[in-house]
């Protein structure tokens, strides 16, 4: 059950973010301070952000009857997002047991791997992590990938105009989804490619996330790409090369 909740707004979110850059590149729209925070043009179809580099400080609210879970995470984006590390404490409030628990891992995407780390164990699992699938499609495929998982979920998407997030102007949209009467719903705000803000509601669980502060254009520190000593990582390479 958790796996369906979870996997609803993903969905969502993958759907409006396609939406988002679809409807950039349609658009004529006028040079002034919302379309010149969103409109920038990505300089080649791999980027993931239309953005080189950032610092960003973001928090996460898991919430339902059983649990609510606090994340604070800095990220560093590199080479347009196809370097990230990513710092997170995750606090869990476990109600049902009357018990928090707190965790604390570093996790490092560079090219098709990524790193994963417990920072409380020491340990580290490093996997290749690859977008190939998407990041090879063609404008029309995405689009009819896109909406392909639209008609699949009965997902219909509404855009909401724009608001500034940690003094970004974003593009704001909001999808809902019935499949057999389940009904979940995603308002994302968006920054070139960069998602802002979400709130989603899925099944009595609520997910809240939002960038507190975005340092764009920031150069970031090689150590962050860096695994902590005496941290012992196993590969797993289930491609075999």
């Amino acid at each position: 059950m958790k796996k369906i909740i979870l996997i609803i707004p993903l969905c969502l979110l993958f759907f409006m973010g396609t939406c988002d850059k679809s409807g950039e590149s349609q658009q004529a729209q006028p040079e002034n301070e919302l379309t010149a925070s969103i409109g920038d043009v990505k300089q080649n179809k791999n980027d993931r952000y239309q953005f080189p580099s950032a610092i960003v400080k973001l928090t996460r609210k898991v919430i339902n009857a059983q649990m609510e879970i606090l994340t604070e995470e800095t990220l560093y984006i590199d080479d347009h997002g196809n370097r990230e590390a990513r710092y997170i404490t995750e606090k869990r409030n476990i109600k049902m047991l009357n018990r928090i628990e707190e965790s604390k891992s570093h996790s490092i995407l560079e090219g098709e791997w990524i790193t994963n780390i417990d920072l409380d164990k020491h340990t580290g699992v490093k996997m290749k992590y690859s977008a190939e699938g998407f990041q090879n499609m063609s404008k029309k495929q995405m689009e009819q990938f896109a909406e392909n998982i639209k008609d699949a979920t009965g997902t219909e998407v509404i855009e909401k105009g724009k608001e500034k997030i940690a003094d970004k102007v974003c593009l704001v949209t909001e999808a809902k989804t019935n499949m057999n009467g389940l009904i979940s719903t995603t308002t994302q705000w968006n920054y070139k490619g960069f998602v802002m803000k979400s709130i989603s509601n899925s099944m009595g669980t609520k997910i809240i996330e939002e960038v507190q502060s975005f340092q764009e254009n920031a150069s970031i520190p090689a150590k962050v790409f860096e695994v902590e000593k005496g941290v012992e990582v196993r590969t797993i390479n289930y491609g075999g090369n």
